[in-house]
């Protein structure tokens, strides 16, 4: 356990000390407002229901999700400390697990800044709890199969922007 905390800091002040999560998360939550209140708006659907933006989750998170599974591996291969990361006297699960944890922490805030929609949601009308409570549920067990896969593409490429365009691609056909 301590293992595991000792990596998931390591990996939180590498993924954190570059401005690029900041970008990431400010992109995810635009891109959900435009796909909630753009084209499809719930405002139009006279319906208190957060359905577009289910709809589209999935599809956003195919674009955003292996961005953030391409840092993983294949930066460590890139800059040349995998064997450093491999040295280290903490089995190797513990690492793939402290990467993914902290790929998704990110992904658990961009998932609770979406969270003030309901508020409007909620002033509009009486929606359906359950309904809301188990599409949230839904599209963010497709977002962590995404980020396990993109993970999975990381560890396969040195070069991050293949490691980006064959997780996309498989998280399109998800």
């Amino acid at each position: 356990m301590q293992f595991l905390l000792t990596l998931c800091r390591h990996e939180a002040r590498v993924y954190f000390q570059q401005g690029w999560h900041q970008v990431w998360l400010l992109l995810w939550t635009v891109s959900c407002t435009l796909s909630c209140f753009g084209a499809a708006s719930i405002l139009e659907q006279e319906q208190a229901t957060l359905s577009p933006l289910f709809q589209s989750l999935p599809w956003l998170g195919s674009l955003f999700i292996p961005y953030l599974g391409m840092q993983g591996w294949s930066r460590e291969k890139y800059l040349g400390t995998f064997p450093w990361l491999l040295s280290l006297p903490a089995p190797i699960g513990l690492r793939v697990l402290a990467k993914f944890l902290i790929s998704l922490l990110l992904l658990i805030v961009a998932f609770i800044l979406t969270l003030p929609w309901l508020g409007t949601i909620f002033y509009l009308g009486s929606p359906d709890r359950g309904l809301l409570f188990s599409g949230y549920v839904g599209c963010f067990a497709i977002a962590c199969v995404q980020l396990a896969v993109s993970h999975l593409i990381s560890c396969l490429f040195t070069r991050r922007d293949y490691a980006y365009g064959l997780s996309f691609l498989l998280c399109a056909l998800l």
